[in-house]
């Protein structure tokens, strides 16, 4: 499996929306987060599922999202200048 690589330029994490008054397809909605990334986040340990480690950019609010989910001890940050 190819990994992503990181993107300096736009935030990549993935925000789902839920829309109750949407007509056809699915009322949850997936849209890239389109802040500009402040961090890199690497896994600390391969991941089972493809093993490798994988790591992408996050812009402050989804950094903090990151953190609550996961914890701090999940992944390595590197601030991006």
């Amino acid at each position: 499996m190819k990994l992503i690589p990181v993107d300096k330029k736009q935030c990549q994490c993935e925000i789902t929306s839920y829309e109750p008054w949407h007509f056809g397809g699915c009322p949850y909605q997936v849209k890239r987060c389109e802040n500009k990334p402040k961090y890199i986040i690497i896994e600390k340990k391969k991941n089972p599922k493809y093993g490798k480690k994988g790591s992408m950019s996050v812009c402050t609010r989804c950094f903090k999202e990151c953190e609550k989910k996961f914890g701090k001890n999940f992944f390595v940050v590197k601030e991006i200048k």
